[in-house]
């Protein structure tokens, strides 16, 4: 009997694999997903921006308020007492405050300097203005100037140094209280308002937030509208320190009472 060696095989185990169809349907699932974080991302970039662009805004017309609100406060009209304080008496421009339509100025007397290293300086010549942006006559802009030589008339502009203070103005208004109601109009040259500064002023300011490329596009081109856009707003009431003394004030208002 012839022995041998019999080699037995193992039977060759299926191997199972992805079909065309596992193939695509993942492919599909898997750009779906991309998709979905790209739009997410995206979305939270612009987000992102657009919080930046609402605290820049926000950040600005608050420091506008704030440069607003220490100026009026320092509004000063001389005595015969201190009228040679900073050389106003050598000055060719009297102090004055004066508001009529959109613009209004007045002299300011601050506790520094404007010009560094000069002890003189602290007396200029303030006015607010407002004007359309030079780029786009869609928009307005607040300015402020300030004049420290008070030789000229501060509404030349070329006499004053210029600051745009608010590059997208929706509303300024500052209104002089004088012991019965709020005025739109002072003037210390003439009226019962002469040589003398109101009390008090309120002010309000309201500005649009910054615009993104596209919007300013289509506030170029009209399809945005004013109307269409995000404003924000403050009032506040500011007490000016050079007034008057309180018994030249009239009749007390049941609104405001003087102390």
């Amino acid at each position: 009997m012839t022995s041998g060696i019999s080699l037995l095989r193992t039977p060759p185990q299926n191997v199972a694999g992805f079909s065309l169809i596992e193939l695509l349907l993942a492919i599909s699932v898997l750009a779906s997903v991309s998709v979905f974080a790209i739009t997410m991302l995206g979305t939270q970039m612009e987000s992102r921006n657009d919080l930046i662009r609402h605290n820049e805004s926000q950040h600005a017309i608050h420091a506008a308020m704030s440069r607003i609100y220490d100026d009026l406060r320092h509004a000063y009209m001389p005595t015969k007492k201190d009228a040679v304080i900073g050389n106003v008496s050598r000055r060719k421009v009297k102090p004055v405050l004066l508001h009529r339509g959109d613009s209004f100025y007045f002299t300011y007397q601050g506790m520094s300097s404007f010009v560094q290293n000069s002890p003189v300086s602290n007396v200029a010549v303030v006015r607010y203005h407002t004007r359309k942006d030079p780029e786009n006559s869609r928009i307005t802009q607040l300015v402020r100037s300030v004049d420290t030589a008070l030789q000229e008339n501060i509404e030349r502009s070329e006499t004053a140094t210029s600051l745009v203070l608010v590059p997208d103005l929706r509303e300024f208004k500052v209104t002089w209280w004088n012991g019965e109601d709020f005025r739109t109009e002072w003037d210390t040259d003439q009226g019962d308002t002469r040589g003398a500064l109101p009390k008090m002023a309120r002010i309000e300011l309201s500005s649009y937030r910054e615009l993104t490329d596209l919007e300013r596009s289509q506030l170029e081109d009209g399809t945005l509208s004013n109307d269409d856009r995000t404003v924000l707003s403050l009032e506040s009431i500011v007490y000016l320190l050079y007034a008057r003394p309180f018994e030249q004030i009239k009749t007390k208002s049941n609104e405001y009472t003087w102390r």
